[in-house]
C-alpha cells in the first residue's frame, strides 16, 4: 500500500472509530430514546473511556518505550495539547448528551476552515492548486451533507447547547494542528496517542473526584470498554494518519465521519438527515479525492515541456 492510500485509510479508519464513540456517548450519557437501566454523567463516561484506552495502548506501548524517546516527547507541548482535549471532549461529549448525533456534526462544519487556515498560515503546508481545488470540493460536499444552514434551525429547541459543538469543533481544529507539529517533530504516532490517554486519565480521575463517582453496572461496564477500544483505535489511527500526510491533504477524508456517523445514528436511534443532500455531498467529496490525486508539475518538468514543444 503506498504512502497516498495508507494515509487515507488511517483517516477513514479513525472516523468510524469516533462515529462509534460519539453513538456510544450518546447512548450512555442517556441522549437517545433507547431504554438505558442507569445514565452515566459526562465525567464518568469520559474517565473510564480514557482509563480503558489507556491501559490498551500501553500493553502495546510501555514495553517498547526507551528513556530517549521519552526525553524527546516535547512534555509541555503534550501536555498543553491534553488539556485543549480534555475541554473539547468534555464540551462534545456534553452535546451529545443534548442534541442528535447528525445535528452535532452538522453544527461544527466551521472546523475543516479553521483546520486549512492554520495549517497553511502555521504549518506552513503546501497548498497548491489541486489541493485548493479539492478542499473547496471537500467543504462544498461537507456542507452539502451536514447543511448547517439547516441544522442551525432544526435545534433552536435546544437552546444554548448548539453553541457547544461549534465550541469543541474551534478547539479540535487546534488540537489537530499540534498533533501534526508534534509528528513533524518525529514522534511516534502510537506514542502521541498514549500520552493523549495517559494525561486524560488523572484529569478525568479529579473530575470525579469532585463532581462524585457512580457505581457502574455490568451492561454499562461491557460498553465503556468497548467505548476504551474505540477511543485507543480512533487515537492511533488518527495519529498514524497525520504522521503520513499533510493535514489540508487529508481534509476532504474527514468528511467519512459525518457518513459514518449518519449511519451509526440511523442504526442506532433512528436519526437520519436528507438522503438527497447526502448523496450529492458524498460525489463531491469522491471527486476532491481524486483531484487529490493529481500532482502539479515541478517548475523543471514545466520547462522541459515548453523546450519540447518549442523544438
Amino acid at each position: 500500500m503506498t504512502k497516498f492510500w495508507e494515509s487515507i485509510f488511517w483517516k477513514v479508519f479513525s472516523c468510524a472509530c469516533f462515529a462509534g464513540i460519539n453513538g456510544l456517548v450518546r447512548y450512555l450519557s442517556g441522549g437517545s430514546s433507547l431504554h438505558l437501566s442507569q445514565k452515566l454523567p459526562i465525567h464518568t463516561i469520559m474517565f473510564y473511556q480514557h482509563l480503558f484506552g489507556a491501559l490498551i495502548l500501553s500493553f502495546f506501548i510501555v514495553p517498547k518505550l526507551s528513556l530517549a524517546q521519552l526525553r524527546q516527547a516535547q512534555p509541555g507541548m503534550h501536555l498543553f495539547r491534553v488539556a485543549i482535549a480534555a475541554i473539547a471532549i468534555a464540551i462534545w461529549n456534553q452535546s451529545l448528551k443534548h442534541i442528535p448525533m447528525t445535528q452535532v456534526v452538522a453544527l461544527s462544519f466551521i472546523a475543516p476552515v479553521l483546520t486549512v487556515l492554520g495549517s497553511v498560515v502555521l504549518l506552513k503546508e503546501d497548498f497548491n492548486f489541486y489541493r485548493k481545488i479539492a478542499v473547496a470540493l471537500g467543504l462544498m460536499g461537507s456542507f452539502m451533507m451536514t447543511r448547517p444552514d439547516q441544522g442551525i434551525g432544526a435545534t433552536s429547541e435546544y437552546g444554548w447547547y448548539v453553541l457547544l459543538p461549534i465550541g469543541a469543533s474551534l478547539i479540535f481544529a487546534s488540537d489537530k494542528l499540534i498533533c501534526r507539529k508534534l509528528l513533524i517533530a518525529n514522534t511516534p504516532p502510537m506514542l502521541l496517542a498514549w500520552y493523549l490517554l495517559v494525561f486524560l486519565t488523572p484529569m478525568c480521575f479529579f473530575a470525579n473526584a469532585i463532581f462524585g463517582w457512580v457505581n457502574l453496572t455490568s451492561d454499562n461496564l461491557f460498553f465503556l470498554v468497548l467505548l476504551g477500544v474505540l477511543t485507543a483505535l480512533a487515537h492511533q489511527a488518527f495519529s498514524k494518519a497525520y504522521s503520513l500526510a499533510e493535514v489540508t491533504f487529508l481534509l476532504p477524508f474527514g468528511a467519512s465521519k459525518i457518513i459514518l456517523s449518519a449511519f451509526v445514528s440511523f442504526i442506532a436511534f433512528g436519526e437520519f438527515p436528507r438522503s438527497w443532500d447526502m448523496t450529492i455531498g458524498v460525489v463531491i467529496i469522491t471527486i476532491s479525492a481524486i483531484i487529490l490525486q493529481l500532482k502539479p508539475k515541478s517548475k523543471a518538468q514545466q520547462e522541459i515541456n515548453f523546450k519540447e514543444l518549442r523544438a
